[in-house]
């Protein structure tokens, strides 16, 4: 299955749902169940691009290179606003 048969009926509903949510006219319970598909769609276009990205390094289509990040800020205590190590700063 290609990208584009995946990601864009999934992008629409995205366009519409972003779009539909943009109207202050919307009634509460209406907006609730939008923000559902909203953020439904969402999740499974990251999960298809997953897939998607998955089966393009199986066939060899895609490449994975490291990298280095860090990671200190990533990882934070309970206290707000303060990292829970200052050496990975």
């Amino acid at each position: 299955m290609q990208n584009h048969e995946i990601r864009t009926p999934l992008m629409g509903v995205l366009g519409i749902a972003d779009m539909t949510l943009r109207d202050r006219s919307i009634a509460a319970p209406l907006r609730g169940q939008l923000q559902l598909i909203f953020d439904s769609t969402k999740a499974l276009l990251t999960t298809a691009d997953s897939i998607l990205d998955t089966s393009k390094l199986q066939n060899n289509m895609m490449t994975m290179r490291p990298a280095v990040r860090k990671m200190g800020r990533q990882f934070k205590s309970s206290q707000p606003n303060k990292v829970a190590d200052d050496k990975f700063q």
